[in-house]
């Protein structure tokens, strides 16, 4: 599933690698991207939203649900 969220805090490309890097951790996403500029992160996974929002969260970031 293909999951899309705002990040109104990441901010340049040192966040960008604190998100990379927490979601590798996880090893539950099988694709990102992230999009600084935008402010959005995309990810491929099985696991839930939530999931994915508390492992932005864990790098320090604040990620909502893009409908």
């Amino acid at each position: 599933m293909k999951y899309v969220f705002s990040v109104p805090d990441m901010s340049c490309n040192h966040c960008k690698m604190h998100i990379e890097a927490s979601l590798k951790e996880w090893g539950k996403a099988q694709a990102w991207s992230i999009d600084v500029a935008g402010k959005r992160v995309e990810v491929e996974s099985e696991a839930p939203a939530e999931e994915i929002i508390s492992t932005i969260a864990d790098a320090g970031y604040t990620a909502k649900p893009i409908q």
